[in-house]
């Protein structure tokens, strides 16, 4: 039982971090991208 209790917090836990991580990616890949977009209309 107290296992099983573990296992389920431990699953929340690293969802979250997963969410955490996946949006932070996003988060610095759109970035990225927009000083690129930044700099080709600027170079033009």
């Amino acid at each position: 039982m107290m296992s099983g209790f573990l296992l389920f917090i431990y699953g929340l836990f690293m969802r979250q971090i997963y969410q955490f991580i996946m949006g932070f990616i996003f988060l610095i890949s759109g970035l990225i991208l927009d000083n690129a977009r930044d700099s080709d209309t600027n170079g033009k």
